[in-house]
């Protein structure tokens, strides 16, 4: 099973409706093309700053294990932030979208991602139906007063006890 955190600009279900093909999913976990293909997943994904960021670490850890061990320490860097793009490259795609204005409206498990989509437009669909027609309505029954209970003797209690000082 897949896990997917769902972004979107808007927080309201009707309009999460109404501007669908702007809804992100983002897959939890260890990402095999961020992995594979480091700047290249990052710039297809327009993460510009995360892209130039990547390249500068790149070239520092490049020339730092150059000048440490030559081939092994290049080798050992290089691998070790791969490895953390691979690790970490879903929760920066989340952390960029926020910072464009996303909010997470909500997380999904499923087989594959089109079944996760299916489901959760299903689910959406079901929630703006169930809501009702006007929002700003106020309702017309008032809601019960509570009051506190009074012992035998006529005297407010308090909490479970039935007479005061008890």
């Amino acid at each position: 099973m897949r896990v997917y955190t769902i972004y979107h600009k808007a927080s309201q279900p009707a309009d999460i409706l109404k501007h669908a093909d702007e809804v992100v999913f983002v897959k939890e976990g260890f990402s095999w093309g961020a992995f594979f293909g480091q700047i290249f997943w990052l710039l297809t994904k327009r993460l510009w700053i995360a892209s130039a960021i990547y390249l500068a670490g790149f070239v520092i850890l490049l020339v730092l294990g150059n000048l440490l061990d030559g081939v092994t320490g290049t080798t050992i860097l290089l691998g070790a932030l791969i490895f953390g793009l691979g690790l970490e490259a879903n929760d920066i795609r989340g952390y960029f979208l926020t910072l464009k204005g996303h909010n997470i409206i909500g997380i999904i498990e499923g087989v594959s991602l089109g079944a996760c989509e299916r489901q959760f437009f299903a689910d959406l669909e079901t929630s703006v139906q169930l809501q009702p027609t006007n929002p700003n309505k106020q309702p017309t029954a008032n809601p019960p007063v509570i009051s506190p209970a009074l012992s035998d003797e006529g005297e407010t209690a308090i909490g479970l006890f039935p007479k005061p000082g008890v």
